[in-house]
C-alpha cells in the first residue's frame, strides 16, 4: 500500500485545511483515527493519563495509550472479544476489563447480538438480518463507574449505542479532554437518533467537533474507504456515510490536524486521488 509520503495528498490537492482533503472511493484512502488521536494528544507527555475504552474489541485502540503509561478502563461485552482481550492482558497492570455493556442506565438485562458477517458488528441492536441473539448482558452507565478521576480520552464504538453511552457520562462532574464516538445513521435512526443529535450533545458540553467521514459501507467485514475529515459547522456528513465524531474540550487548530493527517493517510490508488 502506498503511503501519503510517497504520493502526498498535499501535492495532489494543494490542501490548506483538513477539509480540503477529500478522497473518492476509488482512491482507497485509509486513516487510523486512533493514530490521529495519538499524534494530536501525545499521550507520552501526559502523566497519569486515563482512557475509557467502550467497545474495546481486542485492544487495538487502547494499546498505544497503555504503552504511554496510561491506565485503561475497557468495556467489552462480546464474549469472544472479552475472552481474547482478557487472555492478552493477563498479568498486565493498568488495564481494567469489564464485561458489561455501557449505556445510559445501569442494571438492565438486555439481549446481545452477533453476526457471522463481521466480528466487529456485535452489540445490542440487530441492525442486520444476519444478527442472532446469543444471550443477555448487563448494562452500566459511566456515571456509576467513575468517581471524580479526570478522563483524558473517552472512546466509544458500540454499533449504534454511542449516544446512550454519552448520556450516561457524568458531565456534571467532569469532562473528558477528548471524546471519539462512532456514528452511522443507518444504525441509529431505528434507535431514535441521528448524527446531529450526537453532535449536539457534545457541542452543548462545550466541545470542538471534528468529523472523520468514511464512504458508505458496501459490505461489513471488508476493508472500508475513508473520505475526509472536517470541523463540524461548515460541512455536513453524507447521511449514507458513517465515521467517528472527534470532540476536543481544548480546541485544536487546522495546522496541527492537517500535519497529522498528511503523515497518517494511506492511499491504495494514488493516481485516482484527483478523479
Amino acid at each position: 500500500m502506498s503511503t501519503s509520503k510517497n504520493s502526498s495528498p498535499s501535492d495532489n490537492t494543494q490542501a490548506q485545511r483538513p477539509c480540503d482533503l477529500a478522497f473518492p472511493r476509488q482512491a482507497g484512502a485509509h486513516l487510523e483515527e486512533i493514530q490521529l488521536l495519538v499524534s494530536l494528544i501525545r499521550p507520552e507527555t501526559i502523566t497519569g493519563g486515563l482512557m475509557i475504552d467502550v467497545g474495546a474489541h481486542r485492544g487495538g485502540s487502547l494499546a498505544p495509550f497503555w504503552h504511554a503509561g496510561w491506565t485503561i478502563v475497557a468495556f467489552e461485552p462480546d464474549p469472544r472479544h472479552h475472552q481474547a482481550l482478557s487472555a492478552a492482558i493477563q498479568g498486565i497492570d493498568r488495564i481494567i476489563l469489564d464485561g458489561r455493556a455501557v449505556s445510559s442506565v445501569s442494571g438492565e438485562r438486555v439481549t446481545f447480538y452477533m453476526s457471522e458477517e463481521s466480528p466487529g458488528i456485535s452489540g445490542l441492536s440487530p441492525f442486520r438480518d444476519s444478527h442472532v441473539a446469543v444471550g443477555t448482558v448487563e448494562t452500566v452507565a459511566l456515571r456509576d463507574v467513575l468517581d471524580d478521576q479526570h478522563v483524558h480520552l473517552l472512546k466509544t464504538d458500540t454499533e449504534g449505542f454511542d449516544l446512550f453511552v454519552l448520556q450516561g457520562y457524568p458531565f456534571e462532574r467532569s469532562h473528558p479532554d477528548v471524546i471519539m464516538a462512532e456514528y452511522e445513521d443507518h444504525k441509529t435512526v431505528p434507535l431514535g437518533y441521528r448524527f446531529a443529535d450526537l453532535a449536539r450533545l457534545l457541542i452543548d458540553q462545550g466541545y470542538q467537533i471534528w468529523v472523520s467521514e468514511w464512504h458508505p459501507i458496501v459490505r461489513y467485514g471488508i476493508t472500508h474507504q475513508w473520505r475526509r475529515l472536517f470541523q463540524y459547522g461548515g460541512h455536513e456528513p453524507d447521511p449514507d456515510g458513517w465515521g467517528n465524531v472527534i470532540a476536543f474540550k481544548h480546541p485544536v487548530d487546522d495546522a496541527a490536524v492537517l500535519g497529522s493527517l498528511i503523515d497518517l493517510i494511506r492511499i491504495s490508488n494514488p493516481a485516482l486521488v484527483n478523479r
